[in-house]
């Protein structure tokens, strides 16, 4: 056997445990999603609003416009404004198959303008004591965020190739753990921080396990990941503190006031589970960016010392503190636009801008996630430069 034929089967036997190792790892992923899917929350208790019981929201398909007195919104002519009365066959619910008669009010608020054959999302009053009630709700946008979806997928998978499939699959993980643990478990009065943390944790090991197979490369991301959050945390931690802000200083923070009265429901750990989260996804890219980059340069040049490689990673991690501190904060900055110029048309003052809770929370995220991306490059640095070990050719 020559050793050509040796590497080769070297090589096969290494490829097949890798796929066995994701192959398990999927399915332990899988198992831990469908468990918290399938777990009982409402027994921990839930809050039971007034007067919500009897509302449904389903699908109707607009059989004929019998009326439509609308004219273009002279502020925004690709709206209308008017009334519109249709007939409406349900497509789902407790009348399924009915068809009723709906007037809809177009208004600069609620304005969804239906032509034949379209569908929406009907709400469905059904009181015991009255006759049922029917009104639009909104846009049936199921299908086409389900295209947008789709169209990603298909380009993360064209472009990554089987890296891109398993990404997708990380992703797709995070986001089951946070709608089915985490807010779950929030809102029903878990202990927020350690769950979220815990959730996190498990959520970067996936991910990074789905992506390369565990190697000192791997370990060294994860660590900073966790790492940099951690300190995108308690920096959030320590602004929130010096500012006064809590869950109860968000704007929807009056309406979980109830909701917290009946389940448990820890407002005061809201903004910083929110920190938490929305640093991860950056967070994880800077660490495992910079720790790629510096195995390469280890496999390159196997006689660099820790020293170096932390050098090494301190000049190409401050091209990426400059890239990434813009995404984070212009991000936060997108989500201000509109708010900011309420408050331009209020005629707001600076001191009462800089007073206010909006202002605060947003500059007290925006900047304590940032921190937590350029904090994650001496960290990273430091811990490639600690388990890279110097090659032996």
């Amino acid at each position: 056997m020559t050793m050509q034929n040796l590497l080769q089967q070297c090589r096969k036997k290494s490829h097949s445990k890798v796929l066995r190792f994701w192959v398990v790892l999927a399915a332990v992923a899988l198992l831990l999603v469908l468990a918290c899917r399938g777990y009982d929350w409402d027994a921990l208790g839930r809050y039971k609003g007034d007067n919500i019981s009897s509302l449904h929201y389903v699908r109707g398909r607009v059989v004929e416009v019998l009326r439509d007195d609308t004219k273009p919104d002279q502020l925004d002519p690709a709206r209308s404004m008017g009334t519109q009365e249709l007939r409406i066959l349900l497509l789902e619910g407790a009348n399924k198959g009915t068809e009723v008669t709906i007037a809809n009010y177009l208004t600069r608020t609620q304005n969804v303008r239906l032509r034949q054959g379209e569908t929406a999302i009907i709400c469905e009053d059904l009181p015991d004591s009255a006759d049922a009630y029917y009104t639009v709700y909104n846009y049936d946008r199921a299908p086409v965020l389900v295209l947008i979806l789709a169209v990603f997928a298909a380009a993360v998978m064209a472009i990554g190739g089987w890296k891109g499939v398993r990404t997708l699959l990380g992703l797709g993980f995070t986001g089951a753990m946070i709608a089915w643990l985490i807010l779950p478990g929030i809102y029903h009065g878990l202990p927020s921080l350690p769950l979220t943390v815990a959730a996190l944790a498990v959520c970067t090991l996936v991910s990074l396990l789905l992506l390369n197979p565990p190697s000192p490369k791997t370990w060294a991301a994860m660590l900073s990941t966790l790492a940099g959050v951690a300190l995108a945390g308690g920096v959030f931690y320590l602004f929130s503190t010096l500012l006064h802000l809590s869950g109860m200083n968000d704007t929807n923070g009056e309406g979980l006031v109830l909701v917290a009265g009946q389940t448990g429901l820890e407002l005061h750990w809201l903004l910083l589970v929110a920190v938490l989260i929305s640093s991860l996804g950056a967070v994880m890219d800077v660490a495992l960016s910079l720790a790629s980059s510096l195995h390469e340069l280890r496999e390159a040049d196997g006689k660099m010392s820790g020293l170096q490689l932390f050098a090494a990673g301190m000049r190409i991690g401050r091209d990426m503190i400059g890239t990434m501190s813009n995404t984070l904060i212009l991000a936060f900055a997108g989500e201000a636009v509109t708010t900011l110029l309420l408050l331009m048309a209020y005629g707001w003052h600076s001191s009462q801008l800089f007073a206010s809770d909006y202002a605060a929370i947003q500059v007290a995220q925006g900047v304590a996630s940032t921190l937590g991306v350029v904090l994650g490059v001496p960290i990273t640095s430091g811990i490639c430069a600690a388990l890279y070990r110097p090659l032996k050719r």
